[in-house]
């Protein structure tokens, strides 16, 4: 288990299973906001330098040693990002739209933001980092919040999320770092779930349907098909 239980936090999408990172989050009633990083080996979460302020419902890509976290909320919504070398976090470059609730993947010097809200309650707007700056690329087809991505800067996946007016989808899009394309959509619409993986070889685990009920199910995706409700979750 975490040392610190959260929800909303960020993760470096792009770490390997023996080496995730954590960041962030906020704990209840709903405005506690954390700076807390964890690393994982493999076998335990150890506390790190924490984030220069608490964010909730943030994003993240990279890996444990090169990642970046994106947006979230503290006070307000941010267009803040900061880096994370595998001891320390500095700023990073901010994005042209603040927001909560995106989906981000990619690498610490090719990454991607994509979607979430800020005083607009969805956005389509998808932001292309290079280490340093932020630059807008192609933006989504449709303005999604709470959506999941897998992959990097030039071949990414975004699926599921949360689209106007309040709808949960299980869409899925590929992106080769110009162009959205359509792919095989999801057996079960949520929002808010985990996504991992590459754009041919992806995991979506859990989340929650419109109503906010928790989902159990699991999904990949191999590139072609998708495969629903696969393996389920139990907790002890």
């Amino acid at each position: 288990t975490l040392n610190t239980g959260r929800y909303g936090a960020g993760e470096a999408t792009n770490a390997p299973q023996t080496a995730a990172l954590c960041f962030g989050g906020v704990v209840d009633p709903g405005t506690n906001n954390k700076n807390e990083t964890e690393e994982w080996n493999g076998s335990s979460w150890s506390e790190q330098s924490n984030l220069p302020t608490g964010l909730r419902q943030i994003a993240g890509f990279g890996l444990q040693t090169a990642a970046v976290s994106i947006g979230g909320y503290s006070t307000t919504y941010s267009a803040e990002s900061y880096e994370y070398n595998g001891s320390s976090w500095t700023a990073g470059g901010d994005m042209s739209t603040s927001r909560e609730r995106a989906a981000g993947c990619g690498l610490e010097t090719t990454g991607l933001a994509m979607g979430g809200n800020n005083p607009s309650p969805y956005i389509a707007n998808v932001e292309e980092y290079d280490g340093s700056s932020w630059t807008n690329g192609t933006a989504l087809p449709t303005a999604t919040k709470l959506g999941s991505a897998a992959g990097i800067q030039t071949d990414a996946i975004f699926f599921a999320g949360n689209v106007p007016p309040n709808n949960v989808v299980g869409t899925t899009l590929g992106y080769d770092g110009t162009n959205w394309s359509t792919r095989p959509s999801m057996g079960t619409g949520r929002q808010a779930g985990a996504g991992a993986g590459t754009s041919t070889a992806a995991l979506m685990m859990a989340g929650a349907n419109v109503s906010g009920t928790a989902l159990t199910t699991v999904e990949e995706f191999t590139g072609a098909t998708l495969t629903a409700n696969i393996e389920n979750f139990t907790t002890s």
